[in-house]
């Protein structure tokens, strides 16, 4: 058997360990996350490559239940939409925690007091702080 049939068979295991992290120790942190959420304005989820791509679903499921919602590419956030995002639900997508365009955005957002969440798999990371 080869790795990628092994890694898709290893994935209903795979779903239930996440969602038990989920609902037991990260519960708090997402309690935290849902809590900074405006319901009164729109959504942006800003990523680098796939983490954007992986947001996309979010976007379409939003929009599909009357939420206003985009995905944007960090670099364009950071340099063309920093103002507007004060007006916005704030959601960094990053695996590492650490890629640079992330890092960069999120440097201004704190320093402007714009709120924003962080979605990483490093919850020490520099943008999960």
């Amino acid at each position: 058997m080869n790795i990628l049939w092994e890694d898709i068979l290893a994935q209903p295991e795979n779903c239930k360990k996440v969602i038990s992290h989920l609902l037991g120790a990260e519960r708090p942190r997402l309690e935290r996350a849902a809590q900074a959420i405006d319901h009164h304005k729109p959504v942006a989820f800003i990523g680098v490559g796939s983490a954007a791509y992986l947001c996309m679903p979010s976007e379409v499921y939003l929009g599909q239940n009357g939420i206003p919602a985009s995905v944007y590419y960090a670099p364009d956030a950071l340099y063309n939409l920093l103002p507007s995002l004060a007006k916005c639900n704030v959601i960094l997508n990053t695996r590492s925690g650490e890629t640079v365009e992330i890092v960069k955005l999120a440097q201004p957002l704190h320093a402007q007091k714009i709120p924003f969440i962080t979605i990483t798999n490093e919850p020490e990371s520099s943008t999960a702080a």
